[in-house]
This record gives structure tokens, sequence and C-alpha cells, in this order.
């Protein structure tokens, strides 16, 4: 993590910044931000899962967490609420509800461990 870890970064190039202290590269694509990472859990333990959030929904980062998460159409979970909407062609958004946000951490640190955490209830 990089010594801006304190430091309050916001909107799309806030969120991508604070996700590169957690050595995660993303990059704007369309109307989307993409970035792969690792599932520590689940039917895709181990492997690279591409994942992605709405550029829309990141101009309140990291005051309020994005509430769609994007993954390519093959990445299946057991209960799906999904939208075709604002996505990139092969992906579909999915609602996720991640509970209570805070910022008493490193915001990108929660939402790397949230996306984890759903990313492990992935199926295939």
């Amino acid at each position: 993590m990089s010594s801006e870890q304190n430091e309050i970064r916001d909107g799309v190039k806030g969120f991508i910044a604070d996700l590169a202290d957690y050595g995660v590269t993303a990059r704007a694509e369309n109307n989307v931000v993409v970035y792969e990472i690792e599932a520590a859990a689940g039917a895709r333990a181990g492997q690279l899962v591409p994942t992605g959030v709405g550029v829309d929904e990141l101009q309140s980062w990291p005051a309020a967490s994005p509430h769609w998460l994007h993954f390519p159409d093959e990445v299946k979970f057991p209960v799906m609420n999904v939208d075709g909407g604002q996505t990139l062609p092969g992906w579909i958004r999915h609602s996720w509800d991640n509970g209570f946000w805070t910022m008493s951490n490193h915001p990108a640190g929660a939402w790397l461990s949230w996306v984890r955490a759903v990313i492990g209830k992935a199926t295939s």
C-alpha cells in the first residue's frame, strides 16, 4: 500500500488509485471500470476473475460504495439479481447489497474484501 493510504481520493480516478494501493490494476473501459481480482474461495478459488463497476456508480466513491458488480456472463451465482444495462458486451451486472459502508479503513481494502467474498459464492 502506498504512503497515501489515508488520503481521500474520489470518483473514478480515486477508485482506480485506491485499487492500485492494493496492487490491483484497473482501467476505465467505456462506462465500466474493469479489474481482475483473485478469488480466495469457492468454485473460482485461485483464479483471476474479471470484475467491473459502472462509472456512474463511482461518482460518490469513497463516501458510498457501488451497488452493482459487473462480471462476464459465464460467472454464475446460485441466486442472481441481474441486469444487462450499462455493461460491456458479454457481461452482466449483479445487484449486491454490501451492507453498512464505513470509511474507518482504506476504502479499497474494504471493497476488495467484499468483492472476494461475493466471488466466493460463484458456482462457475
